[in-house]
């Protein structure tokens, strides 16, 4: 007689090739056996209808705590989860058992606790792109030295080709890493502070950006603006375009103007106190959120008010006369009969733009947009605090990030010419 064994993996492999059942949750099937395997008490029924168990623990007074599901598969769920759970503190208790493997899964978990979902899905990527299938990760977190770190950084920048950026984002996650190890107790040193991190900068590749790439030409502002103007006569109901603009007057995010309600319009500000975030859930399924600035953002800005200008008012007149036309009754002014418009839409239309302009530098995006009406400011002698306000940043931020000399070369040359005249150099 065959081994029955042998048409149970069969048909395992067979359901995971027709996308029954996945991988992951086989592992997590043979996991559970395995967890309730170590269960010694049994699984009964209570008269209410409840199955119950209990589980150790030394914090109630027989030791024991009870486990009251409405299912039975519910209370194996539980029994299974508690299991792990001990498995995981026995590990995080025992620092000679521990892999960098072991403390960056921990890392990330501590630290999505205080992040979007979206910082979750960038660990786990970055964590399969850098680190998953390395001896790296398998080494013990005791035995890792600045050597190691250094080896394991420089491999990664000729194998990954990696800015400069990005590797000071990878030596991040280490540091994290080790900082939560110290944190815990688990380690009494951090080996990241032994590295020589000048020594790897000099390795990366330069992908500095120039400024014609990070910010919009004045010639390059005609070209998108012609395109817009002909872009909405032929689609005027069209809302993208009619951001795009507001983010070159405004230098708003992309993601505050998809979130503008009709209450914040006023004849004299625009009161900017809302964004739009974009979070994938465990199923990949992108969700779309409103946050309110009050609590502030990462650049330490909340709720801020953008004077009104003319330009402004007339868009904004457009906007609801069109809602208007429409039969449309929203408090979001970037509203249609599709729903409120999304920050991806935006950003798709400013490529598209910028291909039919015919500009070659780089994508003209909300963001290098927001960098552009930054500059300009600046350009024409506006105070950095006035600014910073304006846009929703810190003085530091702004100064470091948002300034750039969008002057033409010509302009320059003539500033050049002028210094020589004065100085009396031929």
């Amino acid at each position: 007689m065959e081994n029955p064994k042998k048409y149970i993996e069969d048909d395992i492999v067979k359901m995971m090739e027709c996308g029954t059942i996945n991988f992951d949750d086989v592992v997590k099937k043979i996991k559970m056996k395995n967890y309730l395997k170590q269960h010694k008490f049994a699984i009964g029924l209570r008269k209410d209808g409840y199955f119950v168990t209990r589980v150790p623990d030394k914090t109630c007074k027989d030791g024991r705590r009870q486990i009251a599901k409405r299912t039975k598969e519910e209370v194996e769920d539980a029994v299974a989860q508690y299991y792990m759970q001990q498995e995981e503190k026995e590990k995080l208790t025992n620092a000679e058992l521990i892999t960098f493997r072991d403390m960056f899964i921990r890392y990330t978990v501590y630290k999505t606790e205080f992040n979007s979902s979206n910082t979750e899905q960038r660990y786990k990527t970055d964590n399969i792109r850098f680190f998953e299938g390395t001896d790296f990760e398998s080494k013990l977190i005791k035995d890792i030295d600045g050597e190691d770190i250094s080896i394991f950084l420089l491999n990664a920048i000729r194998k990954y080709s990696l800015s400069l950026q990005s590797l000071k984002n990878l030596k991040g996650y280490i540091n994290g890493t080790f900082k939560y190890a110290r944190m815990k107790k688990l380690i009494t040193y951090n080996p990241v502070e032994d590295i020589e991190i000048d020594n790897l900068f000099k390795s990366c590749i330069d992908k500095e950006k120039t400024t014609e790439q990070r910010t919009a030409s004045v010639d390059e502002l005609m070209k998108l603006n012609t395109i817009l103007a002909t872009y909405r006569k032929k689609k005027p109901y069209y809302l993208a375009s009619y951001a795009y603009q507001i983010a070159e007057i405004t230098g708003m995010r992309v993601g505050e103007i998809v979130a503008i309600t009709w209450d914040c319009v006023n004849n004299n500000v625009l009161i900017i106190n809302k964004s739009e975030r974009r979070n994938r859930d465990k199923n990949e399924i992108e969700k779309y959120e409103i946050l309110l600035s009050t609590k502030g953002n990462k650049s330490g800005i909340k709720s801020r008010e953008f004077p009104m200008t003319k330009g402004l008012k007339i868009f904004f007149d457009i906007l609801r006369e069109i809602q208007k036309e429409k039969g449309i009754n929203s408090e979001y002014v970037f509203e249609d009969k599709n729903g409120r418009m999304h920050a991806t839409a935006i950003s798709d239309f400013a490529n598209r733009i910028s291909k039919s302009a015919k500009i070659t530098t780089s994508v003209k995006s909300i963001h290098v947009i927001r960098r552009t009406v930054s500059s300009n400011l600046k350009a024409i002698k506006t105070s950095t605090g006035s600014v910073s306000n304006m846009l929703g940043q810190t003085e530091e931020i702004n100064r470091d990030f948002y300034t750039y000399d969008t002057t033409s070369l010509q302009y320059r040359r003539r500033a050049v010419e002028k210094c020589c005249k004065k100085m009396k150099i031929s």
